[in-house]
């Protein structure tokens, strides 16, 4: 991500330092286990297609059109170099591989953007059979919503009897009601957050003028649903704020969570919380921060996400 202008994807991987030691080697069994063979990957002409075969459009990333056409084969030992780091892969293959055999798997993705973690593991349940899979992805901007749509049309999900997509054009937060975010912000800006007022100027000093937008509880989105299989909530410096209201709930339904974290201070309550909880924590790295007091919060001074990716042992059967 280019830190000099805070308005490029600030899910770019961190730096990996990825030595193969035993834990290692046994996620490069994991990706090795899911990836699409090389010779079935397939390039399409205005997308990017991964490891795992989802294709994604390129114009989505005005910076990186060039990408339109290529196709990434190699396993994210290092990040896939585009949008996502080996955890988010990590942690979204160890819980699909969790539920191998059964009936049902649901996936939730908070502050979703066009969707990339909720179409892949839709895709990838496809091909492991489950009857039924459940989508759930909620997004707060109304142009990254209609990519959310798109992606998931684009790569087979939408028309597909056996999967049930619920897609919620809001902010994901603990309680339902009417909160304040940007308005026209830029496609290729990914770091949008919510605030209980009107703002002319946003948490990391950039001028977007907010407009009102309907909050909806977490409580409300995973109503429906026994059990979570993977959340994955990704909301601009909400997340700790939201997760740590919800501690019945999220112990009683959410096997899995990954949480892309923005201020160090939350990277360490988020671990607090769940080893308080009596989670299991796999995997956690800081966020990169570069301080700057032109920057209003520490939230806007994080230049690439930290990590935490916690399992609920209640629920691992």
């Amino acid at each position: 991500m280019l830190a000099q202008s805070r308005r490029l994807i600030d899910r770019m991987p961190p730096p990996q330092f990825v030595r193969l030691t035993g834990i290692e080697m046994k996620v490069l069994d994991l990706f090795k286990k899911y990836a699409v063979n090389k010779d079935k990957l397939t390039a399409i002409d205005g997308y990017f297609t991964n490891f795992l075969g989802i294709s994604t459009k390129a114009d989505m990333f005005p910076p990186l059109k060039e990408l339109s056409g290529q196709v990434f084969p190699d396993l994210p030992l290092k990040g896939d170099g585009v949008f996502a780091g080996y955890g988010e892969y990590h942690s979204l293959l160890t819980a699909i591989e969790s539920r191998a055999g059964k009936d049902s798997l649901t996936i939730v993705e908070l502050g979703a953007g066009w969707g990339p973690w909720v179409s892949a593991s839709g895709v990838i349940a496809q091909r492991m059979g489950f009857d039924r899979i459940n989508l759930v992805a909620v997004e707060a901007d109304a142009k990254k919503y209609q990519f959310l749509q798109d992606h998931l049309a684009h790569n087979g999900l939408a028309d597909d009897p056996s999967v049930s997509i619920k897609t919620l054009n809001g902010a994901a937060w603990y309680e339902d009601g009417v909160l304040h975010f940007p308005k026209a912000i830029e496609a290729v800006d990914y770091g949008g957050r919510v605030s209980a007022a009107g703002h002319d100027v946003d948490y990391r000093g950039m001028e977007y003028v907010s407009d009102e937008i309907e909050a909806i509880s977490i409580e409300k989105i995973l109503a429906e649903f026994d059990a979570v299989d993977y959340l994955h909530i990704d909301i601009q410096g909400a997340e700790y704020e939201v997760l740590s209201r919800h501690k019945e709930l999220m112990n009683q339904k959410v096997r899995n969570v990954f949480v892309g974290t923005h201020s160090r201070m939350i990277d360490a309550n988020l671990l607090q919380m769940f080893h308080d909880w009596g989670w299991d924590i796999p995997r956690s790295m800081a966020c990169f921060v570069s301080h700057n007091r032109s920057i209003p919060t520490l939230e806007g001074m994080t230049m690439t996400d930290g990590e935490v990716f916690a399992r609920n042992p209640r629920l691992q059967d």
